[in-house]
């Protein structure tokens, strides 16, 4: 499995996935690193959007911190991110946490009102995520490759401030932990990006049970049917 449309023959004929359905965004960088990163990804246009305005909004306002990805597929994000990186010369490192193959055997959940449960792990995609960074940026300097269920490796993971936090990691227990061990390190003004929150019952859960625990609660926005965004206040 190297492309998105192995996993989903269909994704790349989806009118979500086109530019012509999207002529409000004419940003030609966005274009450029979009087409180069979405092969990659699950990830629709208004999310790859979102992480460029994102990164684009980070870096005006001057927020110092890492990128984390929680749940990285098969690079696209991460790509999208390092290019922007390099485009805008942020001193920005990128961790990306995943198992490398899939959410792990049995986990269930409610996709769109649907029952769902994973019946088999995906082949192992480490080394091919990071050929694919490798072919599009020259190499893997600036990232780190966290490996393992992040309810496992989050709680000893040592990382400093986080300027962008994304997750994508669909179920309750992996959105929960990223939540619980990350969203404490997020600056204030950094984003936070659920990308299932839409979608899924539980990384909408896992969110709402953690917000209910905040005295300030952040203001997640819409960007499509799957990703919801919004700034740490």
């Amino acid at each position: 499995m190297r492309f998105s449309r192995d996993l989903f023959p269909k994704i790349d004929g989806m009118r979500e996935r086109k530019r012509q359905h999207h002529p409000e965004i004419e940003d030609e960088t966005f274009w450029r690193f979009y087409e180069a990163s979405k092969d990659y990804s699950l990830v629709h246009v208004a999310g790859f959007y979102n992480v460029f305005q994102s990164i684009n909004y980070i870096a005006r306002n001057r927020i110092s911190g890492c990128a984390i990805e929680s749940g990285c597929f098969l690079g696209g994000i991460a790509i999208f991110m390092g290019l922007m990186r390099r485009h805008l010369q942020l001193d920005m490192p990128i961790i990306l946490l995943d198992t490398f193959c899939g959410p792990p055997m049995g986990t269930a959940d409610t996709f769109l009102g649907r029952a769902i449960r994973t019946v088999a792990p995906l082949p192992n995609y480490e080394v091919t995520i990071k050929e694919h960074i490798t072919r599009h940026l020259g190499g893997v300097d600036g990232y780190t490759f966290v490996k393992g269920e992040v309810e496992t490796t989050i709680p000893t993971l040592e990382v400093g401030d986080v300027a962008l936090l994304r997750l994508d990691t669909d179920f309750y227990s992996s959105t929960s932990a990223a939540l619980n061990g990350l969203y404490p390190k997020l600056v204030p003004g950094g984003v936070l990006i659920v990308d299932d929150y839409g979608t899924f019952a539980g990384a909408r859960k896992a969110t709402e049970d953690y917000f209910a625990t905040l005295e300030r609660k952040p203001l997640l926005n819409r960007i499509d049917t799957g990703v919801w965004a919004g700034v740490k206040p």
